[in-house]
C-alpha cells in the first residue's frame, strides 16, 4: 500500500531490470511524468512520486516539510530490489537529493541521480522566498516560466486548486539547509536548460560540490521544465546510467 501510495507506476514490466523514480517540479503532480514512459525502453519501469494533496491523493494534508516526505519515498523505493536512477525536476531536485541521502543510509544508494532546472542548496537568497509573494507575483513566476497559461491565470478556480500546492512544494524547499559537507554517494548529473528563465547555469553547476562520486553537468536545449528535445536528452542520458551499472 505504501508504495502504491507514494509511487505512480507509468511504465512497469514484469521482467524490468532497473527502474526510474521521477520527483514532479512545483505544484506538480506524478501525471506530468506520464507521457515520458513512451520514450522509455522495454526492461526499464517508469516510477513518479506522488505527493499528499494532489490527484488521487487530494484528501490528504499537503506536506511542507522534506521530513514529512522523504522517508515514505525512500521506504517506498526499497520495496523493490531493482537497481534506480532518481530524477528530480525543479523543486523535486531538493527532493531527489534528499531521498539519495536516505537511501544512502539505508544500503540503497540509487545508481545515480540527476538534478534538473534545480539550483544547488545555498545559492538562492534565503531572504527571497517565493512561497510568500502575493498571489499575482506568485504565478507571474510561474508564467514566466511556461508553468500557467494566459487561460488559467484568468481561471480563478483553477488559481484556488493550484496554490496551496505550490506554496507547499516552495516551503518545503526554501526551509531546506545543507551544510557544505553534505554529500551523496551516487553519481550526480546537474542539467540546465539553455531556455531557462528562471536559473543560471552556475547555479545549477554548483551541484558540484554534493556528491563524493563522479560528477556532470549537461547543458541541453530545453525550458524549466524539460519539455520536447531536452527531455529526450535527458531520458537518453538515464539509459546510459543504467547501461554503465
Amino acid at each position: 500500500m505504501t508504495t502504491e501510495k507514494w509511487l505512480v507506476p507509468w511504465r512497469s514490466d514484469p521482467a524490468a531490470r532497473a527502474r526510474i523514480v521521477c520527483f514532479p517540479y512545483v505544484g506538480a503532480g506524478a501525471s506530468v511524468f506520464c507521457e515520458w514512459s513512451s520514450d522509455i525502453p522495454q526492461g526499464i519501469d517508469l516510477y513518479a512520486v506522488r505527493l499528499p494533496g494532489r490527484e488521487r491523493r487530494y484528501r490528504e494534508p499537503l506536506a511542507d516539510a522534506l521530513d514529512d516526505v522523504v522517508p515514505a519515498v525512500a521506504d517506498a523505493i526499497c520495496a523493490s530490489p531493482l537497481p534506480c536512477v532518481l530524477l528530480g525536476i525543479c523543486s523535486g531536485s531538493i527532493l531527489s537529493f534528499e531521498t539519495a541521502r536516505y537511501l544512502d543510509l539505508l544500503g540503497r544508494s540509487p545508481v545515480h541521480v540527476v538534478v534538473a532546472s534545480g539550483a544547488a542548496p545555498d545559492t538562492v537568497p534565503s531572504d527571497d522566498k517565493l512561497s510568500e509573494r502575493p498571489r499575482d507575483e506568485l504565478f507571474g513566476w510561474l508564467a514566466s516560466l511556461g508553468a500557467v497559461s494566459p487561460d488559467m491565470l484568468r481561471n480563478t478556480q483553477l488559481i484556488n486548486i493550484a496554490e496551496p500546492m505550490v506554496r507547499a512544494d516552495l516551503r518545503m524547499v526554501e526551509s531546506y539547509c545543507a551544510s557544505p559537507e553534505v554529500q551523496i554517494a551516487s553519481p550526480l548529473t546537474a542539467v540546465y536548460g539553455r531556455l531557462d528563465a528562471d536559473l543560471t547555469a552556475d547555479a545549477v553547476e554548483a551541484w558540484r560540490c554534493r556528491t563524493s562520486g563522479r560528477f556532470q553537468f549537461k547543458a541541453v536545449d530545453a525550458d524549466h521544465f524539460l519539455r520536447g528535445q531536452g527531455r529526450k536528452d535527458v531520458i537518453r542520458s538515464l539509459m546510459s546510467y543504467l547501461a554503465n551499472d
